[in-house]
């Protein structure tokens, strides 16, 4: 199966493989577990035995198949395995609200129940899993690659004071000057956000409390860079490990477009979405259990969550972090629009390979992650706020020319609006 191929293809991995849990540059398509979708796998599966007839066993059936069904609250009445599911689906409701949070970012509500060192558990077994796949692939930390690879990755860490990359020194990493800005999920104001005072004070109070998980996240980063040249990808795990296919690299085409691909998947890192989605099978696996207990079909609730829930919370997964990451690589003085380039090539590079097809009809409905161009479209709305970012970070643009000059110049054209 090639590793590039339609974006559909990569829907509903399980919770614990390494490409979902790293939340991955959805360049790279790996083989997945049979999708509940009949119609979107890949391809059928063949016996060599000879077929058998399959007999479905609802939960509640009796022995044998005969009898009445137990189904809860039958006519009205409260019998005691009625009353047990609905205590049990009370406790259950009680529990997820007890762990919602809000993303400040985004504004966003989610539910998640992992702590930090758990996530970081997590990650080091996605990590060994990893490297007993790609080991022998992997080049020396001292390959000019490598070392491109992490100084870039150094750079967005350092400036957002997540840690360090290992072999890399903090001095090595800082060709632009950043003043001490340090990542904190919040900009300075929140005019050019759209938000009111009233909200804009109720998100700084939140960040509060995210500030102290972004602490616990700061660690020693490793980069690994992975000699696959057909495959376009990239991804971090729990475990502070970056993973970057040589396949990206000429999608990426400067260190621009790079810093573009690393801070997309160090914000997974930083907003915690290993965590979140791992939560979140919980939810998928309960209401599973919920819907087949209440006695309908398990195949269509699974295709109904996961058409409702579980692709819908994805996509807006990926699309934080495309927000969150071009404020990182702003902030180390990489420059956000080169964001839009490096989706234009992706999205060339996967007509290419076979892109395309009766399900672009679709849109994103059917995918984990935002279609290409919805992503261009996006990127250009958030463009002008990560200059804003950069500019806080006293960069200078490549023609000497201050990028607060710059940014100046998107307000006169009434791009951005005024405070």
């Amino acid at each position: 199966m090639s590793a590039f191929a339609p974006l559909r293809s990569s829907m509903l991995r399980s919770a614990t493989h390494p490409p979902q849990i790293s939340r991955l540059f959805p360049g790279l398509r790996r083989t997945s577990p049979p999708s509940p979708i009949p119609f979107l796998r890949s391809s059928r599966g063949f016996s060599s035995g000879i077929p058998s007839r399959a007999t479905y066993v609802r939960f509640g059936d009796p022995p044998g198949g005969g009898g009445q069904k137990w189904r809860p609250f039958r006519d009205g009445k409260w019998d005691t395995p009625s009353k047990l599911l609905a205590g049990a689906v009370g406790a259950a409701g009680i529990y997820y609200v007890a762990h919602l949070e809000r993303v400040e970012e985004t504004g966003r509500w989610r539910f998640i129940d992992i702590s930090v060192e758990a996530e970081r558990k997590l990650g080091q077994q996605t990590d060994e899993e990893v490297m007993r796949t790609y080991g022998a692939k992997i080049l020396p930390p001292n390959h000019p690659i490598s070392k491109k690879v992490a100084k870039v990755a150094s750079r967005i860490i350092t400036a957002a004071n997540l840690g360090e990359v290992k072999g890399v020194s903090s001095t090595s990493s800082a060709d632009s000057p950043t003043d001490g800005y340090a990542w904190t999920g919040l900009p300075s104001g929140g005019a050019d956000f759209g938000f009111d005072e009233g909200e804009w004070n109720s998100r700084k109070s939140s960040a509060k409390e995210h500030a102290s998980v972004v602490d616990r996240l700061r660690q020693e980063w490793e980069v690994y860079v992975i000699k696959e040249d057909e495959t376009p990808n990239a991804f971090v795990t729990g475990g502070g490990k970056i993973f970057v296919f040589t396949g990206i690299l000429p999608v990426a085409g400067n260190d621009d477009g790079l810093a573009t691909v690393l801070g997309h998947e160090i914000a997974h890192q930083v907003q915690r979405h290993v965590a979140e989605k791992a939560s979140g099978m919980k939810v998928f696996t309960a209401l599973v259990i919920l819907l087949e207990v209440l006695g309908l079909d398990i195949g269509l609730s699974r295709v109904g969550l996961t058409l409702l829930m579980t692709l819908p919370n994805s996509r807006k997964v990926e699309s934080e972090a495309d927000n969150v990451g071009l404020r990182l690589m702003a902030q180390a003085c990489y420059d956000p629009r080169q964001s839009v380039g490096l989706w234009e090539r992706m999205s060339e590079l996967e007509k290419k390979q076979g892109g395309g097809g009766w399900l672009d009809f679709s849109g994103d409905f059917l995918s984990t992650h935002p279609a290409n161009q919805t992503r261009i479209t996006t990127l250009q709305q958030w463009i002008p706020a990560a200059l804003q970012v950069r500019a806080g970070a006293s960069c200078t643009m490549a023609d000497g020319q201050s990028i607060g000059d710059y940014y100046q110049s998107f307000r006169a054209f009434g791009l951005i609006p005024c405070a």
